[in-house]
């Protein structure tokens, strides 16, 4: 069994205004998260941060991020947004600028984690390129007993229904669909949606989170209003079954009582 945190949309900006989420930053929340996994039982065993890393791209917020996790006992794993700069991230996690897709894979036990660069410089919307589905392509093909989990900011086209922003587009989606029947994958983890969002895609789970940076308020029909709120997905990985729990961070509820464990425990 692994156990995991799955973080999303975090927008950090090198202005502590320019992300504030109520009293906090996206900048406080992340030390917050970070803290509060070493109260998790189980501990998770790695991050997952899917994308949107930062809110403007620039050398200076990802700068501050990489101070905080790389002060944390928890590997990270990352992927990239339509908010970041392929460039500033990798000179300042690989000291070597590039603006080609970031992408890879990592290994955990026996999970292979897959992580994809759905993002389009200039654009909202997400796509995968070529290069990235040979790849894709290997690492499923790779004839091992690995469970697969894949990590990308955009979730796919799900249908008409999507806006074409909030998604893969449909070119994409149709190959990465047709690519996965051949294959098998525990999960997709992504963002972007700002909605905590939970899907069978083809059989497949797709895991989104709302991130640290707001949530969008689905009661709202005319226009898009964003909330206050921050949470975080705790995953586990029991064999090839995955599970997601969603955990808030922001705002936290006003406490109406407490049970002792032992008491639970007890009942039957």
């Amino acid at each position: 069994m692994v156990n995991f945190l799955h973080i999303s949309d975090l927008h950090i900006s090198k202005s502590l205004n320019e992300t504030r989420v109520g009293k906090n930053t996206t900048r406080e929340l992340l030390k917050t998260v970070i803290e509060l996994a070493h109260t998790l039982k189980p501990e998770p065993s790695f991050l997952v941060f899917s994308g949107d890393l930062t809110d403007k791209g620039d050398i200076e917020s990802y700068e501050y991020f990489y101070s905080v996790i790389s002060n944390s006992k928890f590997p990270s794993i990352l992927a990239l947004g339509n908010h970041d700069d392929r460039s500033n991230f990798r000179k300042v996690f690989f000291d070597s600028p590039s603006d080609k897709p970031y992408f890879c894979t990592l290994e955990h036990e026996n999970l292979k984690i897959i992580v994809l660069d759905s993002s389009l410089p200039g654009k909202v919307s997400g796509s995968i390129c070529d290069e990235q589905f040979r790849f894709l392509e290997e690492a499923l093909s790779n004839n091992d007993k690995h469970n697969k989990l894949l990590v990308m900011h955009h979730p796919p086209w799900l249908g008409s229904d999507s806006y074409s922003w909030t998604t893969l587009d449909q070119k994409s989606s149709f190959a990465l669909s047709k690519l996965l029947e051949e294959h098998s994958v525990s999960g997709i983890l992504c963002g972007h949606i700002h909605l905590n969002q939970f899907t069978n895609w083809n059989t497949i789970p797709i895991v989104a989170s709302s991130g640290l940076h707001s949530t969008i308020d689905k009661f709202e029909n005319d226009k898009l209003r964003l909330l206050e709120g921050a949470s975080v997905n705790f995953c586990r990985l029991r064999g090839a079954q995955l599970s997601a729990t969603c955990l808030q961070i922001y705002p936290i509820g006003s406490e109406i009582r407490r049970i002792n464990k032992k008491f639970l425990l007890s009942m039957k």
